[in-house]
């Protein structure tokens, strides 16, 4: 006898009517147990027994008496009630557990700088909050985020033909990223000119990339470059372990703060910050107070924040 797939179609009213008649005996104390009437309950029981194609009791005066089937039938019931009990409690849990996990994709120079000490002041107040931060390319953020992998995205600004909400939330300067014992180290201001050491430059098509590349064009230069690299973050490393110099936003040096320092790149230039979330979904509080966190990270450590200005397209 395949009880699972009996217990499948018959409800779990029906299963709990042929319990109550187990373990009490007659169908009068069963209804009553249940809140029914006899008749109503004896329907289910009947309705059972067709399911199963047998008599789960046989009939003693005014008792009922489970067959050695009904009383291996009523374990397996037990136990699949006791489970279908346990799931207003798994749901409520699972909602639980699921907001107080916050899911962040992050460009990585801003994973490595300022995803971690904004989720410092989001768990004072969350303590239990929970972080799974995954460092993505800014082309691929929006891509993962739409598909709702992700609650929501960290990049910079441009984000093309977008299909997510982008929140443009500050900006920074650019800086010229070095070893502490660059010759540069301790300028207030570097421009493009005065920059000696070998360039490690983001490979083609990378935005960064662009931006260097105009910079060196503007003042009629070309750079020297011993390394060429997929991310701004991993031109940083190189740039730590010796190779020269790059550009990217100040707060890079945090990859290696013991061997790298700043200063800012002139004529100014700014990297834009925005926040990618996905469409027609409600902010969490944990997300809302992540970002508001972020906003706080960034005017701190010399960012600039960018009221009111939003674009979802």
């Amino acid at each position: 006898m395949q009880f699972r797939h009996i217990m499948a179609e018959s409800s779990p009213r029906a299963l709990r009517a042929f319990l109550a008649v187990v373990n009490h005996g007659t169908v009068s104390e069963a209804a009553r147990q249940m809140n029914m009437s006899q008749p109503a309950l004896g329907r289910l029981i009947q309705g059972l027994e067709a399911d199963l194609g047998v008599s789960l009791f046989t009939r003693q005066r005014k008792r009922l008496r489970p067959t050695e089937m009904a009383l291996d039938f009523a374990r397996e019931v037990e136990r699949v009630l006791a489970n279908f009990d346990e799931l207003p409690r798994m749901v409520s849990e699972y909602e639980t557990e699921s907001a107080s996990v916050l899911r962040v994709a992050a460009v990585p120079r801003l994973a490595y700088s300022l995803v971690a000490p904004a989720f410092q002041r989001v768990r004072q107040r969350f303590p239990k909050a929970r972080l799974v931060i995954d460092a993505r390319p800014g082309r691929e953020i929006e891509r993962w985020v739409n598909s709702k992998v992700y609650d929501l995205g960290l990049a910079t600004l441009p984000i093309y033909r977008s299909k997510t909400d982008i929140e443009l939330f500050g900006r920074v300067p650019l800086h010229v990223i070095m070893r502490n014992d660059d010759p540069m180290a301790g300028r207030d201001e570097i421009e493009i000119r005065d920059i000696q050491s070998p360039m490690v430059l983001p490979i083609n098509g990378n935005l960064m990339r662009e931006r260097i590349d105009n910079a060196y064009r503007s003042a009629r230069l070309n750079p020297i470059s011993p390394v060429e690299t997929s991310s701004s973050a991993l031109a940083c490393y190189f740039v730590s372990q010796g190779f020269g110099c790059t550009i990217s936003d100040p707060y890079s040096v945090d990859i290696d703060p013991g061997r790298l320092c700043s200063t800012p790149l002139i004529p100014r230039s700014w990297l834009e910050l925005a926040f990618v979330g996905p469409k027609l979904r409600k902010s969490s509080s944990l997300s809302d107070a992540f970002r508001q966190a972020i906003r706080a990270e960034v005017t701190e450590r010399g960012g600039e924040m960018i009221a009111g200005d939003a674009a979802s397209s």
